[in-house]
């Protein structure tokens, strides 16, 4: 738990962090959205997850969100919550309420936040639909241990050694020395996100499950025998997003990484290092899976398995070879 993704943090109103809408506002969509929890650090262990629901009800007239955390056995977590689709540590979040610990063994942790004709006033908007497109947040008040952090984006590590550090592709602009305190600015330390997505009557029609076979680079292929199937799934009722990325038949006693475009454009795009793949005994079968419902994050942080689509994807060994190579559908 020490790797955390650092963000500023602000008192503004969320009204302003909120996505922009032109006009009124329309009315509430009676319906429900649940998002799952992931961690910001990628790649990392499985530890903590979660899920946060939100449901409009009556018409409108009952709005809530709830908040479930599980194995969380550190102290002292808050809500947040940002208009940005994705985390990165140059966004200002506000804070919406503490969390509550309901098992110190298990480290589970709740809060239901409730409105009545609108949303939960914690979250200062009109209604919890106004919230769809941006990002909530479960985060320590760890100001003070800055210097000695580590933060994870999209597979690049940076070490934090108290100065402003950019490296390409990763946004990683912290802001240090600034106290937390109420009606001020400071920096928590977050280390699960969620993506909000918009409340709707239905939300299972929107789910999505595809997979396409990987391909053998051109001849000689370092294994020839070798087949590759990448699937996915997102499961819009549970916010749940699955990638299934397997290879067989590969050259066995060999380490194998997965590689993932960063654009969906034609040539020129880079290929990322998405993490390592496991192997069976020998190594020559081997498995890179990705399940929010456990906490994993997506490569890129990405908000679903959606968003990945068309991305062009390669498995690779030590040496840089690459074994098989596709699309995510």
């Amino acid at each position: 738990m020490r790797n955390r993704l650092i963000i500023a943090v602000t008192a503004v109103s969320l009204s302003v962090l909120a996505l922009s809408h032109a006009g009124e506002v329309p009315p509430p969509t009676d319906g429900s959205a649940n998002a799952q929890f992931r961690r910001t650090v990628d790649p990392s262990p499985r530890a903590a997850s979660g899920r946060a629901t939100f449901r409009v009800s009556n018409s409108g007239a009952k709005q809530t969100c709830t908040i479930q955390i599980s194995d969380l056995t550190l102290t002292d977590f808050g809500i947040f919550i940002g208009a940005s689709p994705t985390p990165d540590t140059n966004s200002l979040i506000s804070g919406v309420a503490p969390l509550n610990r309901t098992n110190l063994k298990k480290g589970t942790w709740s809060r239901i936040l409730t409105g009545v004709n609108g949303a939960p006033l914690e979250f200062d908007v009109p209604n919890l639909n106004d919230l769809a497109g941006g990002t909530i947040y479960i985060a320590g008040a760890e100001d003070n241990a800055l210097e000695s952090g580590v933060t994870n984006i999209t597979g690049c590590a940076t070490n934090i050694t108290g100065t402003t550090t950019n490296i390409t592709g990763c946004v990683t602009n912290t802001y240090f020395g600034i106290p937390l305190n109420t009606g001020g600015t400071g920096t928590v330390s977050t280390i699960l996100w969620a993506p909000i997505p918009p409340i709707l009557a239905k939300p299972a029609e929107f789910n999505y499950r595809n997979s396409l076979n990987m391909d053998l680079p051109p001849a000689p292929a370092p294994s020839p025998s070798a087949k590759g199937k990448v699937s996915v799934k997102f499961n819009n009722s549970q916010g749940q997003s699955i990638l299934d990325i397997q290879g067989s038949n590969l050259t066995a006693g060999q380490t194998y990484t997965v590689f993932i475009g960063d654009t969906t454009n034609n040539p020129p795009f880079v290929l990322v290092d998405a993490g390592t793949m496991t192997s069976n005994k020998n190594g020559s079968d081997q498995q890179f899976l990705r399940d929010t419902k456990f906490g994993d994050p997506l490569p890129f942080q990405a908000r679903d398995v959606i968003d990945l689509s068309g991305r062009v994807i390669q498995i690779r060994d030590a040496f840089g070879e690459v074994h098989l190579r596709g699309i995510i559908p």
